[in-house]
Order: structure tokens, then C-alpha cells, then sequence
């Protein structure tokens, strides 16, 4: 997994970029094999994936 993060306007606003299973880490296929068995589980699962954030974080005014 990759993120890289900016911030901007003092702290108030931020942009973040994600990637994750950049390698395709994930395991879709799972085999075991014995003396007894031999068994494959297939699994669904979401493969590699691009995000990308924008954040603005809203402060109220101090009261005097």
C-alpha cells in the first residue's frame, strides 16, 4: 500500500492519494494438499485499487 498525502491553506485542506495491492499481495486461490485431501478455496476479493481524498477541515470562529 502507497499513500502520499499534501497539505495546503495552513493546516485547513489536505489531499491524499492511495494505491492499494500495488503487487497484487493478495492471495485469490488457496491449496492444501495431504495424504487424505486436496482441496483449492477460490475467494473474491477487490484487487488493486486507486483512492483519492480531499479534505477540508471547517473551524468555527474563536468567540472574543
Amino acid at each position: 500500500n502507497i499513500m502520499l498525502e499534501r497539505i495546503f491553506l495552513k493546516g485547513k485542506f489536505t489531499v491524499r492519494a492511495e494505491v492499494k495491492d500495488l503487487f497484487k499481495g493478495k492471495r485469490y486461490l488457496t491449496s492444501l494438499a495431504n495424504s487424505y485431501q486436496q482441496s483449492e478455496v477460490w475467494r473474491n476479493t477487490v484487487g488493486r485499487y486507486f483512492m483519492i481524498h480531499a479534505i477540508w477541515k471547517i473551524m468555527p470562529k474563536e468567540k472574543k
